[in-house]
């Protein structure tokens, strides 16, 4: 690992320096790739992961540490200090480790947004209004639960941790997630009706839950089929009836959902859905309002859930553990006292944008996107009926006050509207957080 324009900085010179990964670091076919400043250039250099490299890159990545801890708890995990230190060292000499804070790498590229257009504060009930709006949004979020595919990751992390460390089983989150991980994400892409037998839980939960879905998908293209023209009113106990099924693995406990609408006359039109997490706490003096709108931040953070606690700094979290619960058969985290907690995430918090141990964290917390699309079959199915068409016209659908899809024409091409929002982009934005849980 070398690079000519890298600063070079010895750990044992400032020990109290913070250090990180590079944001830009990527793992992609057994290396990890990077960029690194060249003058007025930017170069991308690469790294094989071997052992160390693999050590180093996931301490790293829950940083900013102080040099001297990430050589400490690295040294643990190689052959000693003088091992860690050298480890530690040409890491910030190639640029995949970086100096945390002023000097410290420009900030990756931002995501696209809604950022500064959306509410910056909470209110504790719907806008005047709003009311019937909100309440619909709750049926919504019962739909939701179906194709939030964090259950799907949840089950496929369970099984993969337990084929490894067994039924009760322990192991460090900062050294295993990245493995854990990966072997989740591959088993999701073959997900079938065979293969969520192979890889779900024992219980057959897995199975269950794709079925739900699928069924949920054929509710939804019959109705919009038999509409030969003009909008589609489905109701919200309709969207709840679809949910009733979902196996209790993944009933319990409840999670929440985010839903970003754009409001106008007391109507609310979705535009994207995120499942929010064991995180929807009331406010103080909210006495249990089940619906808020929330603020809508810039990007995602990972911080503890604990409430006899400040949130957890970078180095707790290199003592953080994965524990297999026999009973319920799910993964917990153990901070390094042994005490269970949960993460919070933030609205718009991506578990796949973050680093692999509190991108597991995150998702065994609940967090991440949801995948409902209500025209995806009835698309699907104009598709391979008229593979030459050049387009698709879809009719509006709603659910009570709730307009779930505006739809119109669907340019034949998937790509072709890639990008686009619906609505002016000066209109207002609202994060709702809905509660999810079947009543």
């Amino acid at each position: 690992m070398t690079s000519a324009t890298a600063p070079v900085i010895e750990p044992a010179a400032d020990p109290a320096l913070p250090v990180l990964l590079n944001p830009s670091a990527v793992h992609q076919d057994g290396r990890i790739r990077y960029q690194v400043r060249d003058g007025e250039r930017i170069r991308v250099l690469a790294v094989t992961v071997t052992a160390t490299v693999r050590a180093l890159v996931a301490l790293a990545g829950l940083g900013p540490l102080p040099a001297a801890a990430l050589t400490a708890e690295l040294g643990g995990r190689l052959a000693g200090p003088d091992a860690a230190a050298q480890a530690v060292r040409a890491g910030l000499r190639s640029g995949l480790l970086v100096p945390a804070g002023p000097g410290g790498p420009p900030a990756p590229p931002s995501r696209p947004g809604t950022g500064a257009a959306a509410l910056r504060h909470t209110l504790a009930r719907p806008p005047a209004g709003y009311e019937r709006a909100f309440g619909d949004l709750a049926a919504v979020a019962r739909l939701c639960a179906v194709f939030d595919r964090g259950h799907d990751t949840r089950a496929l992390l369970t099984v993969a941790f337990t084929d490894r460390f067994g039924a009760g089983g322990r192991a460090n989150l900062a050294d295993e997630a990245a493995d854990l991980l990966g072997v989740a994400q591959r088993r999701a892409r073959m997900l079938g009706s065979a293969a969520s037998d192979e890889f779900g839980p024992a219980d057959g939960s897995l199975g269950g839950l794709l079925r739900l879905r699928a069924e949920a998908r054929r509710v939804l293209d019959r109705r919009l089929r038999a509409t030969a023209d003009g909008p589609v009113a489905l109701e919200p106990g309709l969207l709840e009836e679809l949910a009733a099924g979902l196996p209790q693995r993944f009933a319990e406990p409840p999670v929440g959902y985010r839903v970003l609408v754009r409001p106008q006359d007391g109507w609310v039109e979705v535009l994207a859905y995120e499942a929010a997490g064991r995180t929807s706490d009331p406010e103080p003096g909210e006495a249990g309002q089940r619906i808020r709108v929330l603020a809508h931040p810039e990007r995602p953070m990972v911080r503890s859930a604990a409430a006899d606690r400040a949130p957890m700094a970078s180095a707790d979290w290199c003592r953080v553990a994965l524990v297999h619960d026999e009973e319920s058969d799910t993964l917990t985290l153990h901070d390094g006292d042994g005490r269970p907690f949960l993460v919070r995430c933030t609205p718009t918090g991506q578990p796949e944008s973050l680093p692999a141990p509190l991108g597991v964290a995150a998702w065994l917390s609940g967090a991440g996107r949801v995948l409902l699309d209500p025209y995806a079959a009835t698309v699907a199915g104009l598709r391979a009926a008229d593979p030459s068409a050049t387009g698709f016209d879809l009719p509006r659908l709603t659910s009570g006050r709730v307009v779930l899809g505006r739809g119109g024409r669907l340019p034949a091409d998937p790509g072709a509207a890639a990008g686009a929002q619906p609505g002016s982009p000066a209109s207002p934005v609202w994060l709702v957080d809905c509660d999810g849980a079947a009543r």
